[in-house]
């Protein structure tokens, strides 16, 4: 990620061509293989999709930038169920909960280093 924030907005080629310079693998990577990469990063909210209007047959693709850190933070902005994949399934008591959650147990656990809670402590 570091490669893009120098870059400020780069493609998969471009990231694809990084990580054969800088060796971060013992195999050749396709460019699906780190589409994919890039893709958990924008899920993750570590990058962003930039969405450019195309100029020449060049500029098609899509291209990525680090995410905007939010200087907004409070409680709320902060609970992964915001934007949580499956959260619309989510229910207390349902095959998806708060009491079985991995996002929830994550976040929880991220500010606590010695105590490990998880979801199901509260709930």
């Amino acid at each position: 990620m570091n490669f893009i924030g120098e870059k400020s907005i780069a493609t998969i080629e471009d990231v694809a061509e990084a990580l054969s310079r800088l060796g971060v693998t013992q195999v050749k990577l396709e460019l699906d293989d780190v589409r994919l990469v890039v893709d958990s990063l924008v899920c993750d909210l570590k990058l962003e999709e930039v969405k450019a209007f195309q100029r020449s047959d060049s500029n098609k693709g899509s291209r990525y930038k680090l995410a905007r850190l939010s200087t907004d933070h409070n409680f709320l902005t902060q609970v992964p169920c915001g934007t949580c994949p499956v959260r619309r399934s989510c229910a207390p008591g349902g095959l998806i909960s708060p009491t079985n959650c991995i996002y929830l147990d994550k976040w929880l656990a991220a500010d606590i280093p010695d105590i490990k809670p998880t979801a199901a402590d509260l709930f």
